[in-house]
């Protein structure tokens, strides 16, 4: 069936303004008036000045004019101060039915230049209530499925990091520091990372180079490593050339090391499942034989929060290379280690399989929200 399509504004209408903003500086963490901002969370803080109640009534879309985030909020709400459109679907259109049109959307990133002027572009389609209604429960319902998925996976991460601690008590949340520890009452010790792994480096080969690059070495990069966090990576969206390793600074890893991400998205980890090299960005750790890779990883991700704390730098947080050589991790007994492996490789095939539901979840949702759009469903 072929869909008539309406302009942006003949289907939607900007009541942002006449709203007071509530800046961020005066956000509470309790109150009786929820406030909506761009920022990924559906709610940024709460108030107690109910004049700052957005006064349209009903469910409304918000969207991040910088950020390109949607949010439906349907409960009463304040507006965050900078960069947020408050938008209400028009006569013989569902609010929700629109929301989820324009999620369905890819609006390119302008940076941080304001996006409201493009998705004024976008046009919408017009359909019958009674068939936007069933479009609305349809992906809904698709919408429940994936959320689920994406709890399972979500909970199996985290079950990882519970048994380590579980295993390796209560000083795990800082099984690497920088700074000196006794001994453990089961005689654990502690011991300088770099005396138990070797502390090596990556580089990128010279990107004007063609040759360097598109070849069969994997070469993991910072902008993966928040997707391959707490995993085995096995391949990666960039690959270079053995050209390219040999005429740069650049190193083929072991299967086995730990990479960790050094600045901009500082202490994030990944194991290579298969000899790699990885940018600059990256301590990458070759474990020896009294400390086990799975462990490694693991070790670091549980110390985090605390290695964070480490890191210098104004506008990208690093951890620099003298500040990593000082690095101590404990040292369980080997076999204690290896059980944890043991265990945490368990859950990483559930995981495995969790996260291919997930993936064919997101395909289908994308097939739905195609068709049903086309008048296809």
């Amino acid at each position: 069936m072929m869909v008539e399509h309406v302009a942006f504004m003949d289907a939607v209408e900007d009541v942002s303004r006449g709203n007071r903003k509530v800046p961020k500086s005066d956000l509470q963490t309790s109150g009786p008036l929820a406030v909506v901002d761009q920022g990924r969370q559906l709610v940024a803080g709460f108030t107690h000045d109910m004049s700052c109640q957005v006064a349209t009534p009903g469910a409304l879309i918000v969207f991040g004019d910088h950020t390109r985030i949607l949010k439906l909020v349907d409960f009463p709400f304040a507006m965050g101060a900078d960069g947020v459109k408050v938008l209400r679907a028009k006569s013989g259109f569902r609010t929700k039915f629109i929301y989820h049109f324009l999620r369905s959307r890819n609006l390119s990133s302008e940076g941080y230049a304001r996006h409201f002027k493009f998705l004024k572009r976008i046009d919408i389609p017009r359909m019958s209530l009674e068939e936007q209604d069933r479009i609305v429960e349809i992906l809904d319902r698709s919408e429940v499925v994936l959320a689920r998925r994406g709890e399972v996976v979500q909970n199996l991460e985290h079950l990882v990091l519970s048994i380590f601690r579980e295993m390796f008590g209560p000083r795990s949340s800082r099984a690497v520091t920088d700074r000196k520890a006794d001994p453990t009452s089961q005689g654990w010790s502690w011991t300088r990372l770099d005396e138990v792994a070797e502390l090596a480096t990556g580089h990128t080969p010279d990107r004007g180079r063609p040759e360097y690059w598109q070849g069969d070495i994997p070469w993991v990069s910072l902008p993966e490593i928040r997707r391959l966090d707490g995993k085995t990576v096995n391949d990666t969206e960039i690959r270079v050339t053995r050209a390219g390793i040999d005429n740069s600074s650049a190193v083929l890893l072991p299967e086995g090391t730990v990479c960790f991400s050094r600045t901009a998205s500082v202490g994030f980890v990944t194991k290579l499942g298969r000899p790699m090299a990885t940018s600059q960005d990256f301590h990458n750790w070759v474990p020896g034989p009294e400390i086990d890779s799975t462990y490694l990883m693991t070790a670091l991700r549980a110390s985090r929060s605390h290695l964070l704390s480490l890191s210098d730098g104004s506008i990208h947080k690093t951890i620099y290379q003298r500040v990593a050589r000082r690095f101590r991790v404990l040292i369980p007994p080997l076999d204690l280690q290896q059980e944890f492996a043991r265990r945490a490789n368990m859950i990483d095939m559930r995981l495995v399989a969790a996260y291919r539901g997930l993936d064919m979840g997101e395909a289908l949702h994308s097939s739905l929200e195609v068709r049903a759009f086309r008048g296809e469903l």
